[in-house]
């Protein structure tokens, strides 16, 4: 049946004139009206002749209502904060029951009104909450019902004691707290409720920085670098800033700071170091850098025309460092000034050596020949401060000049002269000049100075397939003993302190991880580019076929008969057929041979058959590619059969009118138009058609021709079928 029941403002004349209404529908379930539609909170059927109890909890002011239906004793819910129906949205009284049973018939008894108790609902949850430890934190609740409500609030399902309001805070937490669960009990006279859980996140107080290892001072001599380091606590990430005297140092970011050569006039500089994270920054004490003077010089050279020679305090055979300072006395000059195993008596005795050449720049002796990594001009009268760096084990310097206080490089990692390069020590020092003069002071020696790594060859990124293992290497240099440490998206990767570094097999999570290494030595650390690791899914080489075996059934002998076959890329990389092979007395195939597919890609293999004899016939077409299926075979067969002559034999009357001959015409469609079968006129009254072919219709006409050659019109039409 379809009958509704339910409240209005006045007399109800139409479905729309009722604010709040049940119905039984036409489904055989109980359902009610919530705005624009009906609809029920579970399924409740009906049954004919069932008395069905209904409570209706209406609320004229909010326009809302709780439906139920009493069944068997049973309180079911059909609603609940059900809105009045959509024309009713806003009426401000209710006054009458409606009505109507469009189809069938129901009775309505037992009306009464009542003041209602709303048993509580929980509009608004209590949301969870992350705070530090150290805070308190703050759960709420919105709830509608009956008054007076009552509140009890739980933590992980057992009650808090004074916690009985719509709010709770709670006590300052601390990291034990972590993942308590809060839930609310709303209750009134009508029932009560429990809200969901709201959880309690509690993140650890984060630590600003502390300094557990200051700054050292240190003492070099001048032409030295300095290093310092800090180290330092805190909670993650922390950044550094290194400070000489009070400025901060551009690019010193790291927990190590090394100064670039020093000079008598960094003397006394003043450096720390400035540690910060989210939670707050700290400053090092200072660090004092001490530089001292450059060991005394046992005298000055004047080279001018002829050799001069110094010996070194000592023989070096190993790496050292050696400074000396020249004086041009004019701009273009040829003078050079180095270092030799005894005294120097022709260029070829130096193994290491610098040049003011006739271009008026500085140059440095590379193996066979003088070269500079870019032009440094010199001037007269300038006093030039240079540096060697030497390792005799290896037969390579590095040369610079201080130009003002920026140490430039002349030539890094030279050879040694061509003539010295087996050298096993040196102890002399040597200068000519050819062209002009110069003066030579300060010649000192000492232990070679840390060099900072540097990276000559960075990592470069790999492409895998699945399951493979990718290889990362770094190529560095810089003063022993360099230390390396691989990281992964920025995280170190244990034990992975070497040159190169292999991953474990590789998974697909792996694709567009990046590879890093941080290399150090005592006078710093320098960290790689970046290398990506792309990991693909397998190659898969497929190449399947429309079709494994074709049937040409019956073929006459001397035609032929054609069937195709697709062929298709059914893998994930180019498939190339390479040769297709036929083999079987009468069968041949075109297509595909050469032909390269990518993924999806289709082509198409023509077979013919063209049997030379009666009988059956079988072979077959091997299809051989880079697949990894391959070879393909497709077995072909078909029957040789005897061609079959056809003729279709013509009788007519003979005509009453004194006709002299006959013409015979066909058509292979009824009604013509039609063809005439022989050049003259048949004297005689038949006539045998042998140029059909089986499987055909042919229509067939005669006209009479007489002696003046005059042609009758077209007999009736016959019909032959040929077989």
């Amino acid at each position: 049946m379809d009958a509704v029941t339910g409240l209005s403002s006045g007399p109800a004349n139409a479905y729309t004139s009722l604010a709040a209404a049940v119905r039984f529908n036409l489904s055989g379930t109980i359902d009610t009206r919530n705005g624009g539609a009906f609809s029920a909170a579970s399924t409740v059927p009906f049954t004919a002749g069932t008395t069905y109890h209904v409570i209706l909890d209406v609320n004229v002011a909010s326009h809302t209502y709780n439906a139920y239906v009493v069944v068997g004793g049973v309180q079911t819910i059909l609603g609940m904060n059900l809105a009045f129906r959509t024309e009713q949205a806003n009426v401000a009284s209710l006054s009458d029951v409606g009505a109507l049973s469009a189809t069938g018939s129901d009775t309505i008894c037992n009306i009464a009104l009542t003041a209602s108790v709303v048993a509580p609902a929980i509009t608004t949850q209590p949301a969870s909450s992350t705070v530090t430890a150290g805070q308190s934190a703050n759960f709420s609740i919105a709830t509608t019902g009956t008054a007076p409500l009552t509140y009890q609030w739980q933590k992980n399902g057992a009650a808090i004691s004074g916690a009985a309001s719509a709010t709770y805070s709670t006590p300052v937490t601390s990291t034990a707290d972590n993942g308590e669960r809060f839930t609310a009990v709303v209750s009134n006279s009508a029932g009560t409720v429990t809200s969901s859980a709201a959880t309690l996140t509690v993140k650890a107080p984060v630590v600003v920085p502390s300094i557990t290892s200051q700054p050292l001072a240190q003492s070099v001599t001048a032409g030295q670098s300095a290093s310092f380091f800090v180290a330092s606590t805190g909670t993650a990430p922390l950044t550094y800033q290194w400070n000489r005297n009070g400025s901060a140092i551009s690019g010193a970011t790291l927990s190590s700071y090394a100064t670039g050569l020093t000079t008598t006039s960094d003397n006394g500089a003043q450096f720390s170091v400035v540690v910060t994270n989210p939670a707050g920054s700290v400053t090092s004490s200072s660090a004092l850098l001490t530089v001292k003077p450059a060991a005394p010089a046992p005298g000055c050279l004047l080279s001018s025309g002829s050799w001069v020679n110094s010996p070194l305090t000592q023989a070096q055979s190993g790496s050292f460092r050696i400074v000396f300072d020249a004086t041009p006395a004019s701009a273009t000059m040829d003078s050079v000034a180095g270092l030799s195993s005894g005294s120097a008596s022709a260029y070829t005795s130096l193994a290491a050596s610098v040049r003011f050449n006739l271009a008026g720049t500085i140059d440095a002796r590379n193996g066979g020949a003088f070269a500079a990594s870019s032009a440094i001009p010199y001037v007269s009268g300038t006093n030039y401060h240079f540096i060697l760096d030497v390792n005799i084990a290896t037969h390579t310097y590095n040369a610079y000049v201080m130009l003002g206080s920026v140490q430039t490089t002349i030539g890094s990692n030279l050879a040694f002269r061509t003539e010295q390069a087996t050298v096993a020590s040196l102890n002399n020092f040597s200068a000519l000049t050819a062209t002009g003069s110069e003066t030579i002071c300060n010649i000192a020696t000492s232990a070679a100075a840390a060099t900072t790594p540097s990276i000559s060859t960075q990592p470069a990124s790999a492409t895998v397939t699945v399951g493979k293992t990718a290889t990362f290497s770094v190529i560095a240099s810089g003063t022993a003993t360099l230390t390396y440490q691989w990281h992964k998206n920025g995280a170190a990767v244990s034990g992975a302190t070497s040159a190169s570094y292999t991953t474990p097999a590789t998974a697909t999570s792996d694709n567009g991880a990046q590879f890093t290494v941080a290399v150090s030595n005592a006078a710093g650390t320098v960290t790689s580019g970046a290398a990506s690791l792309n990991v693909t899914a397998p190659t898969t080489l497929m190449l399947n076929s429309s079709a494994n075996s074709l049937s040409f059934g019956n073929v006459t002998v001397s035609s032929s008969s054609t069937q195709n076959v697709t062929l298709t890329n059914a893998g994930s990389a180019n498939v190339i057929i390479s040769q297709v092979m036929v083999g079987g007395a009468g069968f041949n195939a075109t297509g595909a041979n050469g032909t390269i597919l990518s993924p999806g890609q289709s082509t198409t293999l023509t077979s013919t058959f063209a049997p030379s004899a009666s009988g059956a016939a079988a072979g077959s077409i091997t299809v051989s590619s880079n697949a990894s299926n391959s070879p393909a075979s497709i077995s072909l067969s078909g029957t040789g059969v005897a061609a079959v002559s056809h003729s279709v034999a013509l009788n007519w009357a003979p005509d009453a009118s004194g006709a002299t001959g006959y013409n015979t015409y066909s058509s292979a469609v009824s009604g013509g138009p039609y063809t005439k079968l022989t050049s003259a006129s048949l004297p005689s009254t038949s006539y045998t058609d042998t140029t059909v072919q089986p499987g055909h219709t042919y229509y067939y006409v005669v006209t009479a021709v007489n002696s003046s050659n005059q042609e009758s019109a077209y007999s009736g039409e016959v019909t032959a079928l040929v077989p």
